[in-house]
């Protein structure tokens, strides 16, 4: 069994962006098991094949999921680019959330 040695040399910026934090160098773009995401996909299921009150309210319910996953995401994400893609879908949350409720 060979174990990976942390290497002594500064981590470049595409090393902070595409690579983990965790020092084994694996590109991370997505990770498993994602439970937020999976929730907000049911919801969103949920509000496409139903009607009325139940529709918006998972839809609304989706959109907060969502935003929490983003949240996360910003604040604990492995990589710049973890942390760049919540912060996008954190913002295009609240302006979703805020075209629901005050429209």
């Amino acid at each position: 069994m060979t174990e990976t040695v942390p290497s002594t040399r500064k981590p470049s910026w595409w090393d902070k962006t595409w690579r983990d934090k965790h020092g084994s160098g694996r590109v991370v773009i997505a990770q498993l098991p994602n439970w937020p995401l999976l929730v907000w996909l049911g919801l969103m299921v949920i509000a496409q094949y139903t009607k009325g009150q139940l529709s918006h309210n998972a839809a609304l319910a989706a959109t907060v999921v969502l935003s929490m996953w983003a949240a996360l995401e910003l604040l604990t994400g492995v990589n710049y680019f973890r942390r760049g893609l919540g912060a996008v879908v954190l913002l295009f949350s609240i302006a979703s959330l805020y075209k629901n409720i005050f429209s």
